[in-house]
């Protein structure tokens, strides 16, 4: 997947994004554009996304991608309340957050977008439809995914739920010593 940032497409005020992903039997893609400053309408559509991807591959050849997908779903939309609970409070709180809840939206966008893959990959394979060493590799890469680089999540996660507090402690003054 990727992400870009188009600027005002729509002449609203606010910047707008493109998200690519990859879809369909054939493994190809397609771009979508959101529109900026949704009010969270924009991760909640998201979502939305994979909880049907979810409940529409909610078998057990498919669990261990799916039912871990819909766990780490769950979790962000919980940390994006608490970080939007936090900030209410405490503007700090937002800016905190922020490096970290990026990179753990990313993460969980890209388990998404490799569950998706998995479980076209072990259809194909299922029907031998094409080069099933292909599809295989696609498997055992979301494996790696899944298994290797998604846990990253949980050390973003610590930093998110760790506060402002640590980054703000210290006086503007002592950063002149």
């Amino acid at each position: 997947y990727s992400i870009a940032e188009l600027g005002d497409v729509d002449g609203d005020g606010k910047r707008d994004f493109a998200i690519g992903a990859v879809h369909g039997s054939d493994l190809s893609g397609s771009v979508h554009v959101y529109k900026g400053g949704s009010g969270g309408k924009l991760l909640l559509g998201f979502t939305s996304l994979i909880d049907e991807f979810c409940a529409a591959n909610d078998g057990p050849e498919d669990a261990e991608f799916v039912s871990v997908l819909k766990a780490y779903k769950d979790e962000w939309l919980a940390l994006s309340m608490k970080i939007g609970e936090s900030a209410m409070k405490n503007p700090d709180e937002a800016g905190a957050a922020a490096v970290d809840y990026m990179m753990y939206s990313g993460y969980v966008c890209l388990a998404y977008f490799w569950a998706r893959m998995a479980v076209l990959a072990r259809h194909k394979i299922a029907e031998a439809d094409g080069d099933v060493s292909f599809y295989e590799a696609k498997v055992m890469t979301a494996r790696f995914y899944f298994d290797r680089l998604l846990p990253r999540t949980l050390s973003h996660k610590n930093m998110i739920l760790s506060g402002a507090g640590n980054l703000m402690q210290m006086p503007v003054e002592r950063f002149a010593l």
